[in-house]
């Protein structure tokens, strides 16, 4: 069964895994906050997860972290079924909460939603994927199942029509064809000769010439029709056209009584299974360096868990740039002259503003390549950075601490990150776009950020080691452009 409305067909199937895949993690989000969160022990866990929540512009990432907490809280527990607390804290170098704090604050502060899409799975082996909208029929110059938006079909989803019936040649002047898509609505046909209208139907099967043009035949016994039922034409011209001059009819069938030939977008979850990959964690903390912090009144705990925090931030964040930035590096470079001299303008402020218009050649270049595109976020070198503070329409946000990749503002709607990754200079820039409906460059799939390679019993035998598990895949790269700036000011 399918509900269509104005060419839009969601099949049953499809609308279910929108459900599963928009809803669920909602569902759960509101489970944990309504059941776990609101506890008083949780209260730190949790610090500020519900106001972000209600947040519509940080709903997404609450949610990813709201569930990331409680998978790493479920492996702990299932770890602590197997050690004693000590043997824990030993391996992890601090308490369970304390680690589950490191990780909400790692998580929201994180740069990954900024430039992919974020998909929190719950076990090791799991499901991402986004929706793609297609085309359902091969009609009109459409393909069954190519994407909506990297086609040019112009009358797929309309009932008017135009539809070549010759190409004519020197010699002839009666032109015979039969329409394809019926039946026809009367009083709805033109005839286009060479791109000029000469004729319409008058309603009755009769094609009449349009006042003041004579190129269709007016004599005796010259016939010009249309039949609305079967789509036979007739067109007689009254003199020789010449090589190469098209005869188009524009026309409208009666989608009423013919639904077979509606053009229909089906909504198909474009799905990819994922196994997680492990990704090795360190800490070391010596034990003089404990004792030196405890005498300068320094909480080991703090300055570990905090230590923790950072690194499992920046290198979350700096996996996913680089990912990103290699993306954008298999697709054609554009530049830019950052001298003043390069567009006439009197200082480097004047020629900063400029650099707006390269952002929407990369946007452009995307467009003309798929059909879609924008500037979604940007993430910088150092230099390409500063230079980008001349803009008047950047905004300076300094909540994010200058560590890693990290937030330093906006422009427009855009976040700006700067970064210091392999292989983007500090003179680049690298234009992201993400849709609405869930498509980025790459998905960022999230598992777990603390567990361990080798689990270590209550007998010390296993050695430890620390490790997240997430997975990048690749979704499109043609959405990531990369600018270089060049003879940027001293």
């Amino acid at each position: 069964m399918k509900h269509v409305a104005k060419g839009l067909s969601i099949t049953e199937d499809v609308k279910g895994k929108m459900e599963e895949f928009k809803s669920e993690g909602e569902r759960l989000a509101e489970r944990l906050f309504e059941e776990k969160y609101s506890r008083p022990e949780y209260e730190d866990v949790a610090l500020g997860l519900e106001e972000h929540y209600n947040d519509p512009l940080t709903r997404r990432k609450a949610i990813n972290t709201a569930i990331k907490l409680d998978n790493q809280e479920r492996y702990f527990e299932s770890m602590l079924r197997r050690m004693d607390e000590s043997t824990f804290t030993a391996n992890f170098g601090a308490t369970p909460q304390a680690i589950i704090r490191s990780i909400r604050v790692s998580n929201m502060n994180s740069v990954i939603d900024d430039i992919a899409d974020v998909q929190t799975v719950t076990s090791m082996v799991g499901m991402v994927g986004f929706i793609k909208p297609v085309f359902s029929s091969s009609i009109r110059g459409a393909t069954a199942g190519d994407l909506l938006v990297e086609s040019k079909v112009r009358d797929y989803s309309a009932e008017n029509l135009d539809e070549s019936i010759a190409t004519t040649i020197s010699g002839t002047t009666i032109y015979t064809d039969t329409l394809t898509y019926l039946p026809i609505r009367t009083g709805s046909v033109t005839v286009v000769f060479d791109g000029y209208e000469i004729a319409k139907d008058n309603g009755s099967g009769v094609l009449l010439p349009i006042t003041g043009v004579t190129t269709l035949s007016t004599a005796t016994g010259a016939v010009n029709t249309i039949n609305y039922t079967t789509g036979d034409i007739v067109v007689t011209l009254a003199a020789n056209p010449g090589n190469s001059k098209n005869i188009t009819i524009n026309y409208n069938y009666d989608t009423e009584q013919n639904t077979g030939a509606h053009g229909e977008v089906e909504l198909v979850w474009a799905s990819e299974g994922v196994k997680m990959e492990m990704n090795p964690l360190s800490f070391r903390f010596s034990l003089t360096s404990m004792l030196l912090a405890q005498s300068a009144n320094f909480s080991v705990e703090d300055v570990l868990n905090d230590a923790a925090t950072q690194y499992l931030k920046t290198e979350r964040d700096r996996r996913g740039v680089e990912f990103n930035n290699r993306l954008a590096l298999s697709n054609p470079t554009l530049t830019f002259d950052a001298s003043p001299t390069a567009g006439g303008d009197n200082n480097n402020k004047m020629r900063a503003q400029m650099l707006e218009l390269k952002f929407e050649d990369a946007a452009n270049a995307m467009f003309d390549d798929i059909g879609r595109g924008g500037v979604s976020y940007l993430i910088a070198g150092s230099k390409a950075a500063a230079y980008m503070s001349l803009l008047d329409n950047f905004v300076k946000d300094g909540s994010s601490s200058p560590i890693g990749c990290y937030k330093i503002g906006y422009l427009g709607k855009a976040p700006v990150i700067k970064a210091r990754v392999n292989n983007l200079a500090t003179n680049e820039i690298v234009v992201g776009y993400k849709s609405e409906w869930g498509e980025a460059p790459f998905i960022f799939a999230d598992y777990l950020d603390y567990s361990t390679e080798s689990l270590t019993t209550r007998d010390f035998i296993t050695q430890k080691g620390l490790c997240s598990f997430n997975k990048l895949v690749k979704v499109n790269s043609k959405l990531a452009r990369k600018i270089s700036l060049t003879s940027l000011p001293a």
